[in-house]
């Protein structure tokens, strides 16, 4: 899900990227439109007459909600790398949240970094004081998979010497 200010914005960068004009900057944004948005684009007929920056008001008043910057903050200091998941998952999903919280790229490495559990992988990555995200997510990704490559090959010894296995409650 992408917020409405975010795509407008993209829109509007596209626009003067190419020099688009008004009429087909909105016929192709328009067409573009999904879910609730599309719905109530299509719900008012007259939409078709009016010019993209009254449709950009528009759909601003109805579909741009207030964050609370503390509960994103806190979402973004709470979010861990979970054992199960992919590194490139956790990664993009931290990063969003902390774009949302209009952190600077300096404070989502930090964040980025801190929500990483496994002491090797977090060790070297603040020891490569890495200076953009791009760096970090290189190093990142390949630390992740060097370390899940030896943990599979540990978890797979212990299946082959029979070690007993215990659940987590």
């Amino acid at each position: 899900l992408i917020d409405v200010e975010r795509w407008l914005k993209r829109v509007d960068d596209l626009k003067d990227m190419y020099s688009l004009s008004d009429n087909v900057t909105k016929v192709l944004a328009t067409n573009k439109l999904t879910g609730n948005v599309r719905k109530w684009y299509d719900s008012d007929e007259n939409n078709c007459l009016k010019d993209w920056d009254t449709i950009k008001t528009e759909m601003k008043e109805m579909f741009v909600s207030f964050e609370d910057i503390g509960v994103l903050i806190d979402r973004v200091r709470t979010r861990q790398w979970r054992r199960d998941e992919r590194f490139e998952n956790y990664y993009h999903d931290k990063v969003a949240l902390a774009k949302r919280a209009s952190m600077s790229e300096v404070e989502i490495i930090s964040h980025v970094i801190r929500g990483i559990n496994n002491f090797t992988v977090r060790t070297q990555l603040v020891a490569a004081r890495c200076k953009s995200l791009k760096d970090l997510f290189g190093l990142a990704k390949l630390l992740a998979a060097e370390v899940n490559g030896r943990e599979k090959q540990v978890d797979e010894k212990k299946k082959s010497q029979n070690w007993p296995t215990y659940k987590k409650d």
